[in-house]
């Protein structure tokens, strides 16, 4: 693996595990802040509405302009967001930092994908997206394993680590991608090329798919944490980190077989093989009572995340190669709604019954998923046909 690839997959990492890290720090900064649980997760809707917003420019600005300066220029604001929260009185003031972080992976997001999609061959494209979600799920996993444990010291040495973590990432972007420059204007605008990217075949439903995958998927983790430190389960932060690590790790371990699986049987059969055990996952979570039976069904939905994404990131860069960055920052600006969203959609359903009904929301959730991706199937089959039929 060249230094480059492993320079992206290393990247892809901080930012899920800032996110996973606040999961597992719920009870500590409950006490920290004097506030209460839902309160302290709109610190991920915090983060993720800039980060949903601003990646709609950012993968666009990279076709016209190249990918080294928008992500370095990310990683820098995200060091800074980081750093914010290590120094934060307050929880109106971590909630910034966390808003800033958002902007700052925000520029670096769709530019991973996209830089995939420009030095990775498209037969092995799915294996590739498989390692990358596999590093994203090693953030999932290590994220409340590491928080679990620093907050026993001080849990503002989470966003310490993750500030370090970005500096070194950026300098190692400046050195392996310095021959990404443009050496001349484009022809074409960022809001031209955004149009063009948003009229690519199949965008709307794969936009949905993804939108509602992250929904369902984020309103059932965002409430679990909080869930296992409850009765009867009582589960402190090292617990929980435990719990939520250890399904994370089974991610880790099954994505790059996902990946594979997506490049010899087709993007939509490892959708649909992932899908399937997202729904399965998502009833058995409510059917659960003890530690051991979280982690199985936790791991699970995991497994069932890692076949969706590395099918669906696949697809997001391979229906328009021209414009793969604006489609990248479009399908990532959609799908990342849905994570901002999902805490506060479901935070009525988890007050007024309980997380059994998100369960069962997200098992919906995820079949309407499906239903977009096999939408979205057809779609590129009509086109590719009509597209043989050209060239013929």
């Amino acid at each position: 693996m060249n230094s480059r690839l492993m320079l992206i997959y290393l990247t892809s990492f901080v930012s899920p595990f800032s996110t996973n890290a606040v999961l597992a720090l719920v009870p500590d900064l409950k006490g920290a802040f004097d506030a209460t649980a839902p309160q302290i997760l709109t610190s991920v809707t915090a983060y993720m509405i800039p980060y949903a917003l601003l990646m709609l420019i950012s993968g666009a600005t990279s076709d016209s302009y190249g990918r080294r300066q928008i992500a370095t220029a990310g990683l820098g604001i995200f060091a800074v967001g980081s750093a914010v929260i290590v120094f934060s009185p307050d929880l109106s003031v971590f909630l910034a930092g966390r808003a800033v972080q958002g902007a700052g992976f925000a520029l670096v997001q769709p530019i991973l994908q996209a830089l995939l999609g420009d030095i990775v061959p498209h037969e092995e494209l799915g294996k590739a997206m498989g390692y990358s979600n596999g590093a994203s799920a090693a953030g999932v996993a290590s994220g409340p394993l590491v928080a679990g444990v620093l907050a026993l010291i001080d849990w503002r040495g989470v966003f310490v680590f993750t500030a370090i973590y970005a500096i070194i990432a950026l300098l190692l972007f400046l050195k392996l991608f310095e021959d990404d420059r443009v050496t001349e204007r484009p022809e074409e605008g960022i809001i031209t090329v955004l149009k063009k990217g948003a009229k690519s075949k199949g965008i709307i439903p794969l936009c949905i798919a993804g939108f509602l995958t992250f929904l369902s998927y984020i309103g059932m983790m965002s409430f679990v944490s909080d869930l296992l430190s409850l009765p009867p389960l009582r589960l402190d932060e090292s617990y929980i980190g435990i719990v939520l690590g250890i399904a994370g790790l089974s991610g880790v371990a099954i994505s790059p077989f996902s990946g594979r699986v997506s490049d010899r049987f087709g993007r939509f059969s490892g959708s649909a093989i992932g899908f399937s055990i997202m729904i399965a996952a998502l009833i058995l979570i409510t059917l659960s009572s003890s530690t051991i039976e979280y982690i199985i069904t936790l791991s699970l939905l995991r497994v069932g995340t890692s076949f969706s994404w590395a099918s669906m990131l696949a697809t997001s860069v391979e229906i328009s190669p021209k414009y793969k960055g604006a489609v990248s920052s479009i399908f990532n600006t959609v799908r990342y709604s849905g994570y901002a969203l999902a805490p506060v959609a479901f935070t009525p359903l988890y007050n007024s019954v309980d997380v059994k009904a998100i369960g069962y929301a997200g098992a919906i959730g995820t079949a309407g998923a499906f239903i977009c991706i096999a939408l979205a199937r057809l779609i590129l089959n009509k086109e590719e046909g009509r597209s043989y039929k050209s060239a013929r």
